[in-house]
């Protein structure tokens, strides 16, 4: 990936922008953000609706430097997200919201009774996060997007944003999570069960249970405590395994999510689950060259002032 990981101190710590910056929030279901200000990039990585972003006054025709949650700097076009004033941005933070917690997410419909007049306003991936309240025992929820575009979303597929992320993180959540992808389409720079990226994988798992890790499989093999790799029965389910390219090399350039019994679940290709047993039908002749284990007060989101 060619943009910098920028772990910027607005991204840890304070919900001002900089005077150069605006905040703005995606608007649609899966935003592609480029290395470069046009389609033809390389994709970076993505966000989903309702993501908080820092926009830069950089600016190349119909594209702008964003800057994400996770600190991930860059290209994103004018049409994904929507621009918002510090007061209305402050109200967001404040306000009721809902987040989609359906691994494949769902469509936001206009109406829940004309269904000749029923038409969709929206798809929306796990993560989405939307202005609204869930009614108890209500069928469908009424949300809001960023740009006030609004419809219905079944109410089994999302969950009280501030609940959600109040629960502790879970590693049957984020392993379940990761099984659910099984055979999801790799892309390089995706990170949404459209298709997604080796780190884009173990980004959106986490994610999913609270936790946002940081963009690359290089960077979060400097997050969390580091385990031995030399002995395999003392990994735990959860933990993140690393490779690289080759037997021989020490770069980081790939990841997984450690399931138990020499097992794991990464993309490489589609997502799927290898061995590191050289003994097992399953099993890539790669070479485990980290080995790291995320607290479970790591970065969680419901401290995070871009969402809180």
């Amino acid at each position: 990936m060619l943009a910098a990981v920028l772990q910027t101190a607005a991204a840890q710590s304070t919900a001002t922008p900089a005077p150069h910056q605006e905040w703005g929030l995606v608007n649609v279901a899966c935003a592609s953000l480029r290395a470069e200000p046009r389609h033809g990039a390389e994709l970076e990585t993505q966000a989903t609706i309702g993501t908080p972003i820092l926009v830069d006054t950089v600016k190349s025709g119909e594209w702008k430097m964003v800057t994400m949650p996770d600190g991930y700097r860059a290209w994103m076009h004018l049409s994904a997200f929507t621009p918002i004033s510090q007061s209305r941005f402050d109200n967001w933070r404040k306000s009721p919201r809902v987040i989609v917690v359906h691994p494949y997410g769902g469509t936001v419909i206009s109406d829940t009774i004309a269904q000749a007049w029923q038409t969709a306003v929206t798809d929306a991936t796990i993560g989405a996060i939307f202005s609204g309240s869930i009614s108890p025992r209500s069928r469908y929820t009424r949300v809001t997007l960023p740009d006030g575009r609004s419809g219905y979303m079944h109410t089994n597929k999302l969950m009280d944003f501030e609940q959600w992320s109040q629960e502790p993180m879970n590693m049957d959540s984020i392993i379940n999570c990761a099984r659910s992808m099984t055979g999801v389409t790799y892309l390089w720079g995706g990170t949404t069960p459209k298709a997604l990226d080796c780190s884009g994988l173990t980004q959106v798992c986490y994610r999913h249970s609270g936790t946002l890790l940081p963009r690359n499989a290089s960077a979060q093999a400097k997050s969390g405590n580091l385990v031995d790799i030399n002995t395999p029965a003392s990994w735990q389910r959860g933990d993140l395994l690393f490779f690289g390219p080759d037997p021989d090399t020490t770069r980081i350039t790939h990841v997984g999510i450690y399931i138990g019994n020499n097992c794991y679940i990464h993309s490489s290709g589609m997502v799927m689950t290898s061995s590191t047993d050289p003994d097992s039908p399953i099993h890539l002749p790669r070479k485990v060259l980290a080995v790291r284990r995320i607290d479970t007060s790591y970065k969680r989101i419901e401290n995070h002032q871009w969402y809180f």
